[in-house]
C-alpha cells in the first residue's frame, strides 16, 4: 500500500487514511486500556501523519469502541494536541448511523470532541446495515436502502447543525460524508 500511496501522491492525489473500524481495538481503546497518555497518542498519530504525508486522517469509530468513554477521552484530549502541532490537518470522524441520524454514542463521540476543542473538518456516516427494525425493506413500511441513506444523510446534518451551534461553530453540507453499502453485508 505504500507504493500506491506515494504514486497517488506523486500524481497529484490527496489520501486519507481511516484508523480504526468495526472489528479489532484502536489505537485510542490500546492507549486507553494501558494507561497512556493523550500526549503518547498525540505521537503516535502524528507519526501516521508523517509517515503518510497526510493533510487530514479519519477515525473511524464503531463497535464497542463508540461506546467506551475513557478512549473517546483520551482520543479528543489525542487529537486537541496533534492539532496544536498540526494545525493545518483535517480531522474526520466515521460513525454509525440510523435512517434517524447518529446513535446517541455517535453524537457522544462529537461531543467529547468539541468539547476538548478538536475542530472537525467533517463526519462521514456508514449509511448501511441499519437492521429491518430501524429500516424496513419489505412490508408496508419499506423503502430503498438509497432513501434511508437520504434520511440519516439529513437527520445527521440537523444533529450535527444543532451540536456544533451549541459550540459557537456551524456545520456545513461539504463536512458531512455518506459511505452507502455497496452490494451485501
Amino acid at each position: 500500500i505504500n507504493q500506491s500511496i506515494a504514486a497517488l501522491q506523486a500524481a497529484g492525489g490527496d489520501v486519507m487514511i481511516s484508523l480504526g473500524g468495526a472489528s479489532g481495538t484502536s489505537l485510542a481503546q490500546w492507549y486507553a486500556a494501558r494507561g497512556l497518555s493523550a500526549q503518547a497518542l498525540a505521537t503516535a498519530y502524528a507519526g501516521i501523519v508523517t509517515t503518510y504525508s497526510l493533510n487530514r486522517i479519519d477515525f473511524d469509530i464503531e463497535g464497542a469502541a463508540v461506546a467506551e468513554p475513557a478512549s473517546i477521552a483520551l482520543n479528543a484530549q489525542a487529537l486537541k494536541l496533534l492539532q496544536q502541532q498540526m494545525p493545518e490537518l483535517e480531522i474526520w470522524y466515521t460513525l454509525p448511523v440510523l435512517p434517524t441520524g447518529l446513535t446517541a454514542d455517535g453524537v457522544n463521540v462529537v461531543r467529547k470532541a468539541l468539547e476538548a476543542g478538536v475542530k472537525l473538518d467533517g463526519v462521514n456516516i456508514m449509511a448501511m446495515d441499519y437492521g429491518e427494525s430501524a429500516a424496513p425493506t419489505s412490508g408496508p413500511n419499506a423503502k430503498t436502502m438509497g432513501a434511508y441513506a437520504i434520511a440519516a444523510a439529513e437527520s445527521t446534518h440537523t444533529q450535527l447543525t444543532t451540536l456544533f451551534s451549541s459550540f459557537g461553530q456551524t456545520f456545513g453540507w461539504n463536512q458531512l460524508g455518506v459511505t452507502p453499502m455497496l452490494g451485501v453485508n
